[in-house]
């Protein structure tokens, strides 16, 4: 006899049970409680096998009342994750990855880098690196006459990692000036699998939790 078949009969119900609720409902304390006596006077000549006992939790689902604890299964299954999403999160602390943001702290070497995209030809490019905090402006780097495509710059802070800089970029072209989105890199400093397990969520210094399938690059 199976631990829902017992649950259903009222000679199994009067010794061994704690009351259990509304009336044809058998709650996660009740269940766990029956489970616990069943293997606690088992035949140890004839133990509960594995398949039984996955069987029986099988059966339980079934069973009114038990939503809460699916929510609670189904979480710790999300969260256990999976040797590529831990991988993935180990191999990527200590490097930096592209965000989609002009705004970054400086390596460990001082120096703030990233990209933009131009889709036309400048005569003049002028990329300028500010305090982030204060707006007051720290260095304009001309790159000068640019091509269309992705355009990389990188500029070392003379006060190192102190300070956040923010990234504007100013393009002259035949359209007028423009000013393209710089993204920037950023350091990953921890991480935890996603809920997909092979995905990972990245600890990004100044910008918290991204998932990894939104970074755009790594170096």
């Amino acid at each position: 006899m199976t631990l829902v078949d017992s649950v259903t009969s009222p000679s199994a119900l009067t010794s061994r049970t704690a009351p259990a609720g509304p009336r044809g409902a058998l709650g996660q304390d009740s269940f766990l409680q029956l489970l616990t006596t069943q293997l606690r006077n088992q035949d140890p000549l004839n133990p509960l096998q594995n398949s039984e006992f996955i069987g029986q939790m099988a059966q339980f689902s079934t069973v009114s009342g038990i939503n809460q604890m699916n929510e609670t299964l189904k979480s710790m299954a999300n969260g256990a994750g999976t040797p590529q999403g831990m991988a993935t999160v180990a191999a990527l602390i200590g490097r930096q990855v592209l965000v989609a943001s002009p705004q970054a702290r400086p390596d460990a070497a001082g120096t703030v880098a990233g990209r933009f995209t131009l889709d036309t030809a400048a005569s003049s490019v002028v990329v300028t690196y500010a305090d982030a905090d204060t707006g007051a402006i720290l260095h304009n780097q001309i790159l000068g006459p640019t091509a269309p495509g992705e355009v990389e710059f990188a500029w070392a802070d003379p006060v190192g990692t102190a300070r956040r800089v923010s990234v504007s970029v100013s393009a002259a072209t035949a359209r007028g000036v423009e000013a393209p989105m710089a993204s920037t890199f950023a350091r990953v400093v921890g991480g935890m699998p996603g809920t997909t397990g092979t995905e990972a969520l990245l600890e990004v210094e100044g910008f918290g939790l991204i998932s990894a399938l939104e970074i755009q690059s790594i170096r």
